[in-house]
């Protein structure tokens, strides 16, 4: 494996806290927006929207954890687990492996879960490059050529920009001058400012073009902000930030119920698809317990992934422990794909 080291900058940040930080992209569509690639039961499968599904990938002795689509093209990214390594994998949609990677040991934290997470947003637009974060170590790889590139250490957030240069926040959450930048040629890391009463322990996401980040806030009344570089509020929005939204300026949360929350005040309330997602779900416990399931019924849903975002932006994919449905926002209505 051809790997070149780039600059590193700032303290560590354990991989634990990447992954808490939103990085469990679990769920991924396919740029035909018909089809819809999840992690379940040890295998990676592949579902159209009417609920027909293959098992895509499998291997004895792995774990996945982890897919991602590539915007363009048929090749998916997944990660796994398996004999004290974690390995990425490139995937065709019949589930042949381009190409692989393995990186020795696990998460340290957990003997289980892997040393391996995908950003947010991990590949460039033509689905040729591909950002993956090892342990606290930002790295670039390259699909033709078979390279992987060190950018950074202490990996926050990262994706390509829209010229194709990868930007990368660096450093801590903690102390609002410790996150810097990097992503023009030179790779001159760029201090960023937090905005004032950000907490020690929030999370900050880059927007697509790379100019803003969301982050949580103990401002009086807020509890998301989006800022510029300079720590610049550019919006503060009431409810708790889950996932960025279908663009630059909105982010869904899930407090007090799903709402997508627009930078320029609307928000859209999606209460009636929770309230049916939440109905589905005991339905689908007391059909379990009429088979003779001891489970008792919960009403809360567990979310075992990230929402994620159709190409349309129209829609959102979400799991739970029991099932993985579209939600279709402008019709405030979910479709079951699949149950377990």
């Amino acid at each position: 494996m051809n790997i070149r080291r780039g600059p590193a900058s700032g303290p560590a940040l354990a991989l634990v806290a990447v992954l808490a930080a939103g990085c469990l992209p679990a769920v991924a569509w396919l740029p035909d927006g018909q089809r819809i690639a999840y992690v379940h039961e040890g295998a990676v499968w592949l579902t159209d929207l009417a609920g027909q599904r293959t098992r895509l990938y499998a291997a004895t002795g792995e774990t996945p954890w982890f897919v991602s689509a590539a915007p363009a093209g048929r090749r998916l990214a997944i990660v796994s687990v398996g004999n004290g390594c974690t390995r990425l994998a490139l995937l065709d949609v019949a589930g042949r492996i381009e190409w692989s990677l393995t990186f020795p040991g696990n998460d340290a934290e957990d003997a289980a879960a892997p040393g391996l997470a995908f950003p947010a947003h991990p590949w460039n637009a033509d689905g040729t490059k591909l950002l993956v974060i090892a342990g606290q170590t930002l790295l670039a790889a390259s699909i033709p050529s078979r390279a992987v590139e060190a950018l950074a250490l202490n990996a926050v957030d990262a994706r390509f920009s829209p010229a194709d240069t990868v930007i990368a926040l660096t450093g801590t959450t903690t102390g609002g001058l410790a996150l810097a930048g990097i992503g023009d040629g030179a790779r001159r890391p760029a201090p960023w400012r937090f905005p004032p009463g950000t907490p020690d322990d929030a999370r900050p996401r880059l927007t697509a073009d790379g100019s803003a980040i969301w982050v949580s806030s103990t401002r009086t009344g807020a509890r998301t902000v989006l800022a510029d570089r300079q720590g610049r509020i550019l919006f503060t929005g009431a409810r708790e930030f889950e996932s960025a939204g279908p663009d630059d300026r909105s982010y869904l949360t899930r407090d007090g119920g799903w709402a997508l929350v627009r930078a320029d005040g609307a928000t859209t309330n999606l209460n009636p698809a929770y309230n049916r997602l939440v109905q589905t779900e005991v339905n689908w416990q007391m059909e379990g317990q009429r088979a003779g399931a001891d489970t008792p019924i919960k009403a809360d849903p567990e979310f075992t992934s990230l929402p994620a975002w159709s190409p349309d932006h129209t829609r959102f994919a979400v799991m739970t422990k029991s099932l993985l449905v579209v939600v279709d926002v402008a019709r405030n209505e979910i479709t079951p794909i699949a149950k377990w």
